[in-house]
């Protein structure tokens, strides 16, 4: 049997894997790029085939596939959507013509965290396809770009437009096709710091239509059917590739600045704690939401922690953990409303000038987790703070400030707990944990440890092909004859089928004898 790739079809999945609107609106090129087409499936004379699966971005560098089965898989405050969210393992996205999400998405001048795309870029030599299963209503053109610059506008842009066809269907592009979109910027040998995908450009700008998303991969496209995530469909099955996440060592388990210095931990659901206090904001109550204050006063749009703390060395104290949430939606306009950045602000030694970070974006609901930051690693002062710009590694912290937001209006916000810790360290012995987010049978481990940083060499292999189960797994780990100092973890997953994965701790653990 045939099959004409200009023509629609349906693939019927029978199993399901488990497991900022900052940019302008781009005008696309008439022409639908060559790259793109809809993936078919085998033809039906075929035998079914079982393949392994494709290397898948998201899968790899975040651990967590898009397989839309928790919120952590999209940011729904990256876009210009009429309303997007995440349930039932589907994103549903409503849209007029032109709206957009951002899959990947930074933003210029703030600090890089999480899975901002500055601060984890797609590599263009590792991956070459996208590929994403869409339901939606409506024949037209739809599109997708990438960007090469933080500010995601359209002279950093490229990409290709598509036909949408009504129903359920998948996607497939060829990145390293001809570029049709925006600046027309290649595919290959750019830096790619953010993806954006638009359902519909060429529908109606005000009759709002619903899509949904069940999975997306950008992928490198070695086997029959790459675009595809594990699972089993009508002629043929994908097994899953290990999905390695080392869950300790990590930037959370050193000891905080509080238990160094004899204060009380900066946690605000137990109630109002020693040494801080709060300018340009009224605080109402605490409880199990933290301390839940109000932009307040003649400078309500700089609301102020004051954190009590001696002084301290910033090359060791360097992990900075913020837990806050905060009422309304997300925006970063300078109205009421707007300004949902937060700041790190801190005293050097040696100057009366304060030192003060970059934005660090906050965002709303589902997507407000725990902001991690390391402090100590690149540059995280505001590009426009006044000299001396000291920074914050290898000087003396004598002040320590929070700013919650920049909001001029009467923000309500809830500041659950801040925390600034060393890098975790052990005497002697340590325990590993670690887990595969796509476990199957017979999966083995091989853990190495080194003192370079990650994907640097001279690793020394201390655990060869352990046994893995489903969940987190654990191995004790001595230092014996190795030298004292911080260590680096690494952990390699093999499946029985030959795939195999690394990963890296997101913390170096200081061992000491």
């Amino acid at each position: 049997m045939s099959f004409d790739k200009n023509q629609p079809f349906e693939m019927k999945r029978r199993t399901k894997r488990s497991a900022l609107a900052l940019g302008l609106a781009i005008l696309v090129a008439a022409p639908l790029a060559s790259g793109v087409q809809l993936a078919l499936p085998a033809p039906r004379a075929e035998a079914a085939t079982v393949e392994k699966e494709s290397p898948d971005f998201a899968s790899e560098v975040y651990g967590d596939a898009w397989d839309y089965s928790n919120s952590g898989d999209v940011n729904t405050n990256a876009g210009r959507t009429r309303g997007m969210s995440v349930s039932g393992g589907k994103l549903h996205v409503k849209v007029v013509g032109g709206d957009y999400f951002s899959p990947v998405n930074t933003v210029p001048g703030a600090l890089s965290y999480g899975r901002d795309g500055n601060k984890s870029p797609v590599s263009t030599s590792r991956y070459n396809h996208m590929s994403f299963e869409m339901t939606q209503p409506d024949n037209g053109v739809g599109a997708i770009y990438w960007f090469t610059c933080t500010s995601m506008l359209a002279t950093c842009a490229g990409g290709q437009t598509f036909k949408l066809y009504p129903g359920t269907h998948v996607y497939d592009f060829d990145l390293t096709a001809k570029s049709t979109v925006g600046a027309k910027k290649a595919w290959k040998g750019s830096r790619v710091v953010g993806m954006r995908v638009v359902p519909s450009v060429t529908g109606s700008k005000t009759k709002v239509i619903s899509t949904a998303f069940n999975w997306m991969r950008i992928y490198d496209d070695v086997t029959t059917h790459g675009a595809y995530p594990p699972g089993t469909y009508d002629y043929f099955s994908v097994k899953p590739r290990p999905q390695p996440v080392v869950d300790s060592p990590n930037t959370t388990q050193g000891k905080d600045i509080t238990s160094a210095e004899g204060l009380q931990q900066w946690v605000f659901t137990g109630g109002r704690v020693a040494g801080v206090g709060v300018k340009n904001a009224t605080v109402k109550s605490y409880s199990s939401k933290g301390m839940t204050a109000t932009n307040s006063g003649s400078k309500r749009n700089d609301p102020e922690v004051l954190l009590a703390s001696r002084a301290f060395p910033g090359s060791k104290y360097r992990y900075l953990s913020i837990a806050m949430k905060y009422d309304g939606g997300f925006s970063l306009s300078s109205n009421s409303g707007g300004g949902k950045m937060a700041r790190w602000i801190w005293g050097v030694k040696g100057t009366s000038v304060s030192q003060e970070s970059n934005d660090i974006v906050t965002y709303s609901g589902a997507n407000a987790g725990t902001i991690n930051v390391d402090l100590a690693k690149g540059s995280v002062l505001d590009e426009n703070s006044k000299a001396p710009r000291q920074g914050w590694a290898g000087k003396t912290i004598t002040s320590l400030r929070f700013d919650p937001n920049e909001d001029p209006g009467a923000a309500t916000w809830h500041l659950l707990a801040l925390h600034l810790r060393a890098a975790p360290a052990a005497k002697a012995k340590t325990t590993i944990q670690f887990h595969d987010a796509g476990w199957v049978a017979g999966t083995t481990a091989t853990i190495k440890v080194g003192k370079n940083a990650p994907g640097g060499t001279g690793y020394k292999t201390v655990a060869s092909k352990i046994s893995v189960s489903k969940g987190v797994n654990s191995f004790a780990w001595k230092l014996g004859s190795l030298s004292a100092g911080a260590y680096h973890v690494q952990v390699t997953l093999n499946h029985p089928d030959g795939t195999a994965a690394l990963a890296y701790s997101k913390a170096a653990i200081t061992m000491s004898k």
